[in-house]
């Protein structure tokens, strides 16, 4: 508690933007007229200022990128074919192990979240939640409390347990953006999935592109912030490899749940964006993906936890985290879809 209080009294600053309009009703209730009213007209201002730069950067980008992009008609030339001995090593690699089909619908996604700016501010809010949250957790020095009425011990585990709190804000980034990628990844077809359904398209080779569609931005925005928050903390070689693969796996099984849930009500027939989500089993995937989290986050943080209050070497922690933490997520990401593949042959019927 001594830790949570803590935490607040250091969220509470006076150069926080969120934090003057609050103030500045204090500062008035306080008969500080001057520093209230000064509080509140800056509060009214970065709001005025804000709106109008979100209003003019939204019109700019709509008429010069997103309704321009409607109209072109002109088609850039292609280019030319590659020759075999000068394709690089990672393309040979690509086609070895994506089918044809797998690559194709990977690339058209990725044109498609691209060139349309409605699919684009999907990054936002998790970029935005993310660098908020990380900013706060810096805030509270990734320090437990001083432990003077708790043990040594478990201060110690305590501490070295807050070390790998990049990893939980890179997975929930990570989650925030496969919420909307992953849980209406067929769904986003609308009307246009007959072509897909009737194409020579195995179920398991749109599963695997949606569920790649998916994954590698959740995948990078994670990473991402993982290698940031590593650096500024310091973290040992060692640990930053397993935050990796802790992050990469955790992903895995919270994108082949969301895809599963989305697959097995998939919604075909709105008009509205806005509406594209797929009803009732959409909302339950997103809880079960959302309780699978933290599960996932406990699977590979909590051995080293236990090993670090039984001061035993981090090897014993590290070991059955990947033995437990591949293993169960590795589950994650396969059984559901294996689950609802017999359904899309029947979707949009």
């Amino acid at each position: 508690m001594d830790g949570l209080l803590n935490l607040a009294i250091r969220v509470n600053n006076p150069w926080i933007p969120l934090n003057w309009a609050g103030r500045g009703l204090v500062e008035l209730g306080a008969g500080h007229w001057f520093s209230g009213l000064a509080l509140v007209t800056l509060t009214v201002g970065l709001a005025a200022a804000t709106f109008w730069f979100a209003l003019v950067t939204a019109e700019r980008w709509y008429y010069t990128g997103w309704a321009r992009m409607q109209v072109v008609t002109n088609k850039k030339k292609k280019a030319a074919p590659a020759v075999e001995g000068k394709r690089s090593s990672f393309a040979l690699f690509i086609e070895r192990f994506l089918p044809a089909p797998v690559r194709a619908i990977i690339g058209r996604d990725f044109l498609i979240l691209t060139r349309d700016l409605r699919q684009m501010s999907q990054l936002v809010s998790p970029l935005i939640f993310g660098l908020l949250y990380t900013f706060m957790f810096f805030r509270g020095s990734g320090q437990a409390a001083d432990g003077r009425e708790a043990t040594g011990r478990f201060m110690q585990s305590f501490s070295a347990l807050l070390v790998y709190g990049n990893v939980g804000m890179s997975l929930f980034v990570g989650w925030m953006l496969l919420g909307q990628l992953s849980g209406n990844a067929l769904s986003r077809e609308g009307k246009n999935f007959w072509i897909l359904k009737a194409a020579p398209l195995h179920p398991e080779h749109l599963l695997a592109a949606k569920f790649m569609v998916a994954y590698l931005p959740a995948l990078g925005l994670g990473w991402f912030f993982l290698i940031g928050i590593s650096i500024l903390q310091g973290i040992s070689l060692g640990g930053f490899l397993y935050g990796m693969l802790a992050v990469a796996m955790s992903l895995a099984g919270i994108n082949g749940i969301l895809l599963a849930f989305g697959t097995a009500n998939a919604n075909f027939d709105w008009e509205d964006p806005r509406k594209i989500n797929s009803g009732k089993m959409g909302c339950i995937g997103t809880l079960v993906a959302g309780l699978f989290l933290p599960f996932a986050f406990g699977l590979f943080i909590a051995p080293l936890w236990i090993a670090t209050a039984f001061q035993q070497p981090l090897f014993w922690g590290y070991l059955p985290g990947f033995i437990l933490g591949v293993s169960i997520t590795g589950l994650a990401a396969w059984l559901p879809l294996k689950m609802v593949k017999g359904r899309i042959a029947r979707l949009g019927e």
